[in-house]
């Protein structure tokens, strides 16, 4: 893995550790005004906390990303009490950042597992044989994206499809992924093909749309048909994202039409 890639990644870390300790700070300091029957210590606490957990929302999807890269595993296993069952379920820690497991809060164990990640990333700082996976292939990039692209509109649907590229672009940073966008072309005849991001090392071009009432299934199929008979002019593989507000119907029809007819491979993830 490059330098500048461990780098990035311990920043995204780094900046969400600090955002995790702010917010317990900010927890106790809502406990304490209560407590002292303070309103106005209150009222600035609890705006305070609400501030940061919109920053941690912001920030999961790239930490999340992260920390998957760097092997650390994400996910808990716990157990619920005897008196309920004791049924044991898996947690997916970076999708429940603020929830809890019978009164047990999972907050902490995310704090936890950002650590471990940022540990394992300077070991591989000092032994770059520690990262012997390299840069991020086309399924890790899948995985990834399909892992952390929801999460990043915890706080509303996306406006536009600018929006769904720039949080793909966070995750693609956290992925470690060496990428361009909006800059490499293919051109045929008179037209000139650009896709939102291209992957050079895995000659991989990505497209992402956004579907919502303005702009349906129908208009994305036929979007998506120029773009890859474009597209596969230059690149070998092809991934289309499309980030669905509840217009397309049939998203399993759509995905396997097109790997079927045009060989590409189709992600949609739904809001």
């Amino acid at each position: 893995m490059l330098e500048s890639q461990i780098t990035l990644r311990v920043k995204v870390l780094e900046e969400f550790l600090a955002l995790l300790r702010s917010y317990v700070a900010a927890e106790n300091a809502v406990r304490r005004a209560e407590q002292a029957y303070n309103e106005a210590a209150l009222a600035s606490a609890s705006g305070q906390l609400q501030q940061l957990r919109s920053r941690i929302n912001r920030a999961t999807a790239a930490a999340a990303a992260a920390a998957e890269q760097a092997n650390v595993g994400t996910t808990l296993i716990a157990q619920a009490p005897a008196t309920v069952g004791g049924r044991t379920s898996q947690i997916a820690l970076f999708d429940n950042v603020f929830g809890d497991f019978f009164g047990e809060p999972m907050l902490p164990h995310v704090a936890t597992v950002t650590e471990k990640a940022i540990g394992a990333y300077e070991a591989m700082g000092l032994d770059p044989t520690l990262g012997q996976h390299g840069a991020a292939a086309p399924l890790d990039i899948l995985n990834a994206i399909r892992r952390a692209l929801r999460p990043s509109f915890r706080s509303g649907a996306p406006k536009s499809e600018r929006e769904v590229q720039d949080a793909i672009e966070v995750i693609l940073q956290a992925a470690g992924a060496e990428y361009i966008r909006d800059k490499e072309v293919a051109v045929v005849g008179s037209t000139t093909f650009k896709p939102d991001f291209v992957i050079s090392a895995e000659s991989l071009a990505i497209e992402v749309k956004l579907a919502n009432e303005r702009h349906g299934a129908s208009s994305i199929q036929h979007e998506l048909a120029e773009d890859v008979a474009g597209y596969k002019t230059k690149w070998k593989r092809l991934l289309a994202i499309v980030y669905d507000c509840g217009a397309i119907d049939d998203p399993e029809q759509m995905r396997e039409a097109n790997e079927k007819h045009f060989g590409v491979t189709v992600l949609i993830v739904k809001h």
